[in-house]
């Protein structure tokens, strides 16, 4: 778990993302990309539950009203999936 949100974090910085914005997309994409559940992604970041929530919440919604919000997801989506070809390909 710790190897592949250090990835997306890794990503999300090259991407030029600030602390607390990487802070809540690392969240959510951790819950919705990666699949992990809510109790234990808030305990990796040391959040309560209900801020884990919030973050959640707050992105779907972003993502439903901004397009260049959910482009942004996609290439950092793609690029996780890339840095995973490249793994198992080596």
């Amino acid at each position: 778990m710790k190897k592949q949100i250090k990835k997306l974090v890794k990503i999300l910085k090259f991407r030029g993302y600030s602390a607390e914005q990487r802070l809540m997309v690392s969240v959510y994409l951790s819950i919705v990309f990666l699949g992990y559940k809510i109790p234990k992604v808030a305990d990796h970041f040391g959040m309560p539950e209900l801020k884990v929530r919030a973050a959640l919440t707050f992105c779907g919604v972003e993502l439903q009203k901004n397009k260049a919000f959910r482009h942004q997801m996609h290439y950092v989506t793609a690029e996780y999936k890339a840095f995973k070809h490249l793994k198992i390909v080596a």
